[in-house]
């Protein structure tokens, strides 16, 4: 029995020997040494590079979203100068607030998103902010030009407080009570009441002229000019640039007059036409 036990025991040894010598030799092979390390290397570098391409793609992104974001701020406030033009109702067209949008939950496969090729969504989006940027801009000059047209073309009535004394057209004279023509409308009011341009423009003459007395003159453009007179103070001078309401005189009786008034004329390419149909339009 012992026998068997001793040659069951160098039997199994010499095995385990021989097995660990085989194993040993593959597994201390150089060349096999030499590939494991040479796809090691290869994994290393494929997992560089790929996060390379991740940092890059990320820093790509994040730059178009900040470009995106600045025109997005510049689009705002654009279109608040735009809604404000277009005299839109408070909060009919809100720019600073969220786009109004709903609508039942979408039963797309939530990781849909993931396989989307963000770069070339955000480029669409780019393209698309920079159509409406131009489309805006297009229709903030319009709205500006609108306005322009607004402000200069004449309307209302020259003095904040008065009535209509005299109409243009055939009278009597109240000098020598002869039939005469008058060239405008007056306006009589208090001694000193504020007297208004009703258009803007520039002021083209001030100062004394044959039976206007005190005089302003202002050219509106487009062959347009209105003139103001007999004041008793004169708050403007030539080449001044004034606004459609701002108080260019106070109301006086100069000149050939019979009392406090302000004689008021539209001219159309230099010739005199009747300011009744400018008087009557809204300010």
């Amino acid at each position: 029995m012992a026998g068997v036990l001793c040659a069951v025991t160098a039997s199994l040894l010499a095995s385990a020997l021989l097995s660990w010598r085989h194993f040993e030799g593959r597994l201390l092979d150089e060349e096999t040494i030499g590939g494991w390390n040479a796809r090691l290397a290869s994994q290393r570098e494929e997992l560089e590079s790929l996060s390379g391409r991740a940092q890059a793609d990320v820093l790509t992104v994040g730059q178009k979203l900040a470009g995106m974001e600045a025109r997005l701020l510049r689009m705002e406030a654009l279109g608040q100068r735009v809604s404000e033009m277009a005299t839109l109702t408070d909060g009919e067209f809100r720019f600073d607030a969220p786009a109004a949008i709903g609508g039942p939950a979408s039963q797309t496969a939530a990781d849909s998103l993931i396989s989307t090729d963000y770069l070339a969504r955000i480029e669409r989006l780019s393209r698309e902010l920079r159509t409406r940027e131009q489309e805006m801009g297009v229709l903030e000059s319009l709205l500006a030009s609108r306005r322009f047209q607004d402000e200069v073309a004449p309307s209302g009535r020259p003095v904040k407080r008065g009535w209509i004394s005299s109409p243009y057209g055939r009278r009597v004279d109240p000098f020598n009570g002869r039939p005469a023509w008058h060239t405008g409308v007056d306006f009589a009011g208090k001694p000193g009441s504020d007297v208004i341009a009703v258009a803007g423009g520039v002021v083209a003459f001030t100062g004394e002229r044959g039976g206007y007395g005190s005089l302003i003159e202002i050219q509106h453009g487009d062959g347009l000019a209105t003139r103001y007179a007999h004041h008793q103070e004169v708050l403007v001078r030539a080449g001044d640039v004034v606004k459609k309401g701002q108080v260019i005189a106070k109301m006086g009786n100069t000149g050939r007059s019979t009392g406090h008034h302000v004689h008021f004329e539209v001219l159309k390419d230099g010739r005199l036409i009747n300011p009744s149909r400018y008087i009557a339009r809204r300010q």
